[in-house]
């Protein structure tokens, strides 16, 4: 006879297998199902109702996503699912490689598409999906724009200027950091930046306004991103999400409002020079 535990259990045991799918580490695939599971059981949603809609590919519309260049997650999954949408975002439970935490929304694409779509364990991006892989990045999120270390980067833009007609007005200098905006002219600027490009890549340049110098790390992180990815998948924390397939579609959607772009310009740590994603509010390409 069947008992209320005895279903409870094999629910439970229904949703592990399934989870198998992506995960070997029995550790992560635990994580995943206590995630999921409970997310059920507060908002009301039917298991293994979930898992047939899954495994009749209606739960989430995920050849639709995969197609979008912009939109809401939300867009593409069942009503009868959106009360336990985002707590299925936020679960990272295993990873890339040597399986290490997932970034937000990852597991969700994965488990909603039925695993049609994988997490990539090879270290080029995020997810596979019909033979390409996506990057996948949550609002902050972070692409590099050079691998060199913030202090060494540092170290040559000093000895840069050192041996140009630049003049430094502080210890350091960082293109657009306030304190700086505030001490040199444009023109001046604009010979640091260039100065600050060349520590970064190695690349000689001409004077470069913050503009300029901004749109430029944008295009070189976006041509590291897609030197091992096919696309890259931007979302924010209300699940807007707008994907990229090209250099030019990243720099594009930037240049809407470069001084809204974040970089993280470390002159004493090791942090590399980065750029935080996001997307832009109310503003979907």
């Amino acid at each position: 006879m069947y008992t209320r535990d005895n279903i409870t259990k094999l629910t439970l045991d229904r949703l592990q297998c399934k989870l198998e799918i992506a995960y070997s580490n029995k550790r992560h695939m635990t994580d995943a199902a206590n995630g999921v599971f409970m997310a059920a059981l507060r908002n009301g949603v039917d298991i293994n109702s979930l898992i047939d809609d899954l495994e009749n590919n209606t739960a989430f519309n995920t050849e639709d996503f995969f197609a979008a260049k912009s939109g809401n997650l939300l867009d593409f999954l069942k009503s009868d699912y959106h009360s336990i949408a985002q707590s299925l975002v936020n679960i990272t439970a295993g990873g890339n490689g040597g399986m290490a935490s997932i970034g937000r929304g990852e597991f969700f694409i994965a488990f909603m598409s039925n695993f049609q779509a994988m997490i990539a364990k090879s270290g080029n991006g995020d997810i596979d999906y019909k033979n390409k892989c996506e990057e996948v990045k949550h609002n902050g999120g972070k692409i590099t724009v050079a691998k060199k270390a913030g202090r060494e980067v540092t170290r040559s833009f000093l000895e840069l200027v050192k041996s140009s007609k630049a003049t430094l007005k502080g210890a350091d200098y960082l293109p657009g950091r306030k304190k700086d905006v505030k001490l040199y002219s444009d023109a001046e600027s604009a010979i640091l930046n260039s100065l600050y490009w060349t520590a970064t890549t190695g690349e000689n340049t001409s004077p470069m306004s913050y503009e300029q110098w901004a749109l430029s790390c944008i295009s070189r992180a976006a041509s590291n991103v897609f030197e091992i990815s096919d696309s890259l998948l931007v979302v924010n924390d209300n699940n807007d999400f707008v994907r990229f397939t090209t250099v030019d579609e990243v720099v594009d959607y930037y240049s809407q409002d470069v001084k809204a772009v974040e970089f993280e310009l470390r002159s004493n740590q090791a942090n590399p020079v980065s750029i935080y994603l996001k997307v832009f509010d109310n503003d979907l390409v």
